[in-house]
């Protein structure tokens, strides 16, 4: 792990507020703005890619100060009108951070899973594919229940962690 260069530490800030500002832009609250949030989930993605082992010049790594910035917009994301292109980035950003150790708080990333895929062992019906939304064709349902089984599997060893 390596410290990123001064310059870059000190534009990080707008950069991860930007793409989380994208990742949850909505006109109102019923209307999320569906590809900008797609773009600002990419965003975000890169982000965590490029960064997530490097350094802040201060000391700790450079992204975990924007961990609660990070769950906000995924959050947003993952909630319940969100189309499913969305959700599936939203997922992958939510993987990412967890490999990367950058989701440490237990109860946090409990929060996130259990937006996504509400208490499956409780309720099969909880991981059968929303279809209240009309644009998403049915091999997409498939595909959706899919995701939600590849996310738990991989955020599962996170989420058992106990609370400190």
């Amino acid at each position: 792990r390596r410290a990123i260069p001064d310059r870059l530490a000190l534009r990080l800030d707008e950069v991860v507020g930007l793409g989380c500002a994208a990742a949850a832009a909505s006109v109102g609250d019923d209307a999320p703005l569906d590809e900008t949030r797609a773009v600002g989930l990419d965003l975000l993605a890169r982000l965590v890619d490029k960064f997530a082992a490097a350094q802040d010049p201060e000391g700790g790594l450079a992204l975990a100060q924007y961990t609660s910035q990070l769950a906000s917009a995924l959050r947003a994301t993952l909630g319940k009108g969100s189309a499913l292109p969305v959700v599936s980035r939203a997922r992958a950003v939510l993987v990412r951070l967890s490999r990367a150790s950058l989701l440490d708080d237990p109860t946090q990333a409990k929060r996130l899973v259990r937006l996504h895929a509400p208490s499956p062992c409780a309720d099969k019906a909880a991981l059968r594919p929303a279809r209240d939304d009309e644009r998403v064709p049915p091999h997409r349902s498939l595909l959706d229940l899919f995701e939600r089984l590849a996310t738990l599997a991989d955020l599962r060893l996170l989420v058992a962690r106990p609370a400190p």
